[in-house]
């Protein structure tokens, strides 16, 4: 028998705790080379991150389809609008007219027209790296001072009810056509598009009315004559949905009365006549739709003219009082509901031509006492007096004014004897008035004003339902 040394038990009790351990010789022995350590299954993934798709553009368009720009006037740059994925690279076919520019990153056109163009049609192209979206538009490039025809009316009307919304639309309702029956209808000139259309026809058939646009930008229509029915009656215009409601009535019938948007959002309307004229004024609230009384004007008047002035007081002036004209003028204070007398006109008037000036003035000119009138009349309101501006070139009744981005103040149109297709410009920095070129249509009680492109849109009338442009 082998003698068990102490040497040999420590050495075989060295071996067993190594092998428990799985250890000896270089610590591998008897195991795989994955044994002992953590398996694939249980150490954490990490997902390779998914290709990124890249989306199509999709509808292209700008805000309009159809514009018409000035030789030598710089335009507003006009920007596209699109869908689905962006935009990397913009391409026009034909190449835009002379002075004008497509820029390839963004899609924008600027410049200045150099060169007078009949409306041209061009496509523009938006892509990326996974395709391509088109749209279309037209350009007109025409000479500053000259008229040139626009869309003409749906009817001709005679004593409609005009407002000019944001964005460049305008509401035409009512009137009478050629043969003096009320309409119901409105229609629409949509600028974008360049035309009139028909919209939601009112629910009572009226002339002589009087229409502002809210602060909301919905419109209201109040009064007016329906054959022989002298009207109370309301209604709100809503473009959104392009349909008329009714609203509160008035406490009284007004054929011919006048109506300004005040500060608060709140519309006051006064004067108009029935069996005569007539004294009092109105306040329509929105919200509640509802009438209050606004106390009654010192004179009273059909057919005055109504301006806000800067400090939120209305000032009225002439008009037809009991078949006299007026020369008198009074102004509103809407915070006491109180009409005070201002100075009076030069010249008493009817029927004339008015606009707020950028300093806060208010040009008159124009109108019929007895005859047409050639004199124009300017209103202070710090000092509350009336000064001389000047002999127009011809004498307006009917005419329209509308105030050009320079400052200056076009008048157009109008009747002498007959209708007229004369138009002139009134230089507020030198009181001084100067022919411009003549119209392409006599007309007479006719709407204008300024479009978002600057140019300046004429219509209608008691005589015609075309219309014209014309760019300063």
């Amino acid at each position: 028998m082998r003698k068990i040394t102490k040497a040999i038990l420590v050495s075989a009790l060295a071996s067993a705790w190594l092998a428990g351990c799985g250890g000896g010789g270089d610590g591998d022995s008897g195991r795989t080379a994955t044994e002992g350590r953590p398996s694939a299954a249980s150490e954490p993934q990490i997902d390779s991150p998914a290709p990124k798709v890249e989306t199509p553009p999709a509808n292209l368009r700008y805000s309009t389809n159809i514009s018409t720009f000035a030789v030598g006037r710089a335009i507003s740059p006009t920007t596209p609008d699109s869908q689905g994925g962006a935009i990397t690279h913009y391409s026009v076919s034909p190449a835009l007219p002379d002075g004008l520019t497509l820029n390839s990153e963004t899609g924008v056109i600027s410049g200045t027209p150099t060169l007078k163009q009949e409306r041209s049609y061009y496509t523009i192209t938006g892509e990326n790296g996974a395709g391509k979206t088109v749209t279309g538009i037209a350009i007109s490039v025409v000479l500053a001072g000259e008229w040139f025809g626009a869309s003409a009316m749906n009817i001709q009307r005679s004593a409609p009810g005009v407002a000019v919304l944001p964005g460049g639309q305008i509401v035409v309702a009512g009137g009478t056509d050629t043969g003096g029956n009320a309409l119901p209808s409105a229609e629409v000139f949509d600028s974008p598009t360049g035309k009139w259309i028909y919209t939601g026809t009112m629910n009572t058939p009226r002339s002589k009315l009087a229409v502002t646009v809210l602060a909301d930008g919905r419109v209201v229509a109040a009064g007016g004559r329906s054959q022989t029915n002298f009207l109370s009656s309301a209604e709100i215009y809503d473009p959104k949905t392009s349909r008329w409601s009714l609203t509160g009535n008035m406490s009284q019938a007004r054929v011919s009365p006048a109506m300004v948007l005040l500060a608060d959002g709140k519309v006051l309307v006064t004067g108009g006549s029935t069996f005569g004229s007539i004294a009092s004024s109105e306040i329509f609230d929105p919200s509640s739709g509802r009438w209050v009384d606004a106390g009654q004007m010192n004179t009273p008047r059909e057919r005055p003219t109504l301006i806000r002035l800067p400090n939120g007081k209305v000032l009225v002036a002439g008009g037809d009082s009991n078949f006299s004209v007026s020369a008198s003028t009074e102004v509103f204070d809407p915070a006491i509901g109180t009409w005070t007398p201002t100075g009076t006109m030069n010249t008493a008037r009817d029927q004339f031509a008015a606009v707020a000036l950028r300093d806060g003035r208010v040009l008159v000119a124009g109108g019929w006492d007895a005859a047409a009138i050639a004199s124009a009349e300017i209103y202070d309101p710090s000092s509350g007096k009336w000064s001389s501006a000047g002999q127009m070139n011809v004498a307006r009744v009917g005419a329209s004014a509308v105030l050009l981005a320079s400052g200056k103040v076009l008048i157009s149109g109008g009747s002498g004897v007959s209708p007229l297709s004369s138009a002139e410009i009134y230089d507020p920095a030198t009181g001084k008035w100067s022919l411009a070129k003549d119209m392409n249509n006599g007309r007479i009680f006719h709407g204008s004003t300024v479009l978002d492109d600057g140019g300046v849109m004429v219509f209608g009338g008691a005589n015609t339902p075309t219309s014209e442009r014309w760019f300063e």
